[in-house]
């Protein structure tokens, strides 16, 4: 080490013992998580990226891939990951010297003083060309950390965004699904819209063909009429909803929205079972909550890295040309000409600029940490909530089901009991309507479960089966 390195480098020292003191800033602790969950006993999991084929539909899976090449919002999540790549490699590239190619030309020219003598003539001047070639280099040597603490915030920003676009991709497969089954619920229930029509319109036949030959009352005949059109008017509602069911479908997948996309014929036969895992798991397996943890690590990297701003910063430089009257001689080496330097700077009076910075990035760091904290607890409280869904919805199926075989068969015992004119035909047609209304609630309630499964999976950040041995 020569004696200017050795000189700047004490002044460096000097000027530490006198920076402002900035301890690192200390977030907050993230909420402790149980062993296991409250809904559901721990198990081993594993990722699976496609998910939605557990459906066992390969329309389905068919529709998913469509829209995760064809998605819009996916598409920009995909530039915004480009972009934070881009800000990674800009970043690490301040670790590395700087090399230009350096050239110029100048002209100049100088009067000389005390001339012209007075009544002598012209003034006498003197007229010179330079010009100059060469190469000069700059790095800037990194002692206390400051760039590579921005370059790993800037790696932590570029894996949080592509944690976001992941995340993306696993709420659109989501809508997709949820979709898919909206308007597999649409085209059920716009099929027993029909079939009620169809009932109602030989329920309202037979009985006005009873009140013409007196039997059934006006009543009874404007009972049948008002539930025939009532039904009519349920089913055009129905048609609407599936159309509109289909041109949600469609917008996800990047199509126009026709309507013109048809659902399957069945819900799928099973539900697939979904192991949970711990919940210690899904702060690495929600690409949200990863997001979060990468954004947290951003900001307190940005917030060490406002600390060393504080520090001096030491340059080296160093030039190597030719600098010369003439253009030819640039090419001679008689002309040459290198520099090497070492710079160093030390803020002194900033008017509490780097104070105001390290505070702004201190309440940044602990922004982000309440932010995990936060997300984490509400993705905890979205698993626990699949998870009991998946309890009382199977046990609302259950009941649903015993009630669409108990109205079916009052629906069959009141249409013998009124055959033998034991009941009125008010009877039949409430029988009727209670039927009805058990097929729907039913179609609704097996819609309910499988979207709560889409639900679960999206809680736990994607598909999870049990883990081979």
């Amino acid at each position: 080490m020569n004696r200017i390195t050795q000189g700047l480098l004490g002044i460096a020292l000097c000027f530490l013992a006198g920076c402002r003191s900035h301890s690192t800033v200390e977030v907050p602790p993230q909420p402790a998580l149980p062993d296991a969950w409250v809904g559901e006993d721990a198990a081993q999991a594993r990722s699976e990226d496609a998910w939605w084929e557990s459906f066992g539909n390969p329309t389905l899976t068919a529709l998913v891939v469509e829209a995760l090449q064809n998605n819009r919002d996916l598409r920009s999540a995909a530039h915004r990951v480009e972009l934070s790549a881009a800000q990674f490699a800009i970043a690490r590239s301040g670790r590395r010297p700087t090399l230009n190619l350096t050239g110029g030309a100048a002209r100049r020219r100088q009067n000389f003083i005390g001339f012209p003598i007075p009544g002598g003539g012209k003034v006498l001047s003197t007229t010179a060309t330079t010009m100059n070639l060469g190469i000069a280099a700059s790095w800037e040597a990194d002692l206390w950390g400051r760039i590579a603490a921005g370059v790993k915030a800037a790696e932590a920003e570029y894996m949080a965004s592509a944690a976001d676009a992941l995340g993306a991709a696993q709420s659109v497969a989501a809508q997709v699904v949820a979709a898919w089954l909206g308007l597999l619920e649409a085209r059920f229930q716009r099929e027993l819209a029909e079939r009620t029509v169809a009932s109602w319109e030989l329920s309202e036949t037979t009985i006005r063909n009873r009140f013409e030959s007196g039997v059934n009352s006006a009543l009874d005949l404007r009972l049948a009429t008002s539930d025939l059109e009532g039904a009519r008017a349920n089913l055009a509602g129905s048609r609407d909803v599936e159309e509109r069911s289909a041109r949600a479908l469609e917008v996800l997948l990047g199509r126009y929205p026709s309507a013109e996309l048809e659902a399957a014929a069945a819900y799928p036969a099973d539900l697939p079972n979904v192991p949970a895992g711990l919940p210690a798991d899904l702060l690495g397996r929600r690409p949200d909550l990863v997001a979060a943890r990468m954004r947290l690590e951003a900001a307190q990297q940005l917030s060490r890295q406002a600390r060393k701003d504080l520090l001096p910063k030491l340059t080296l430089t160093g030039d190597l040309g030719r600098n010369s009257g003439e253009l030819g001689d640039l090419l001679d080496g008689d002309f040459s000409t290198w520099g090497l330097g070492l710079n160093l700077l030390q803020p002194l009076i900033d008017h509490g600029r780097f104070g105001a910075t390290i505070d702004a990035q201190d309440a940044a760091s602990q922004a982000a940490a309440a932010d995990l904290a936060g997300l984490t607890l509400v993705a905890c409280a979205e698993v626990e909530g699949a998870l009991a869904a998946k309890v009382w919805l199977a046990e609302r199926v259950q009941h649903l089901q015993a009630s669409l075989v108990a109205a079916t068969a009052a629906e069959e015992l009141a249409d013998d009991q009124y055959r033998r004119g034991l009941i009125t035909i008010i009877t039949v047609l409430d029988a009727q309507r209670r039927r009805f209304q058990a097929e729907s609630l039913l179609i609704s309630g097996h819609r309910l479960q499988f979207e709560n499964q889409v639900n679960l999976h999206l809680a736990l950040g994607g598909g999870f089966g049990v883990a081979p041995d």
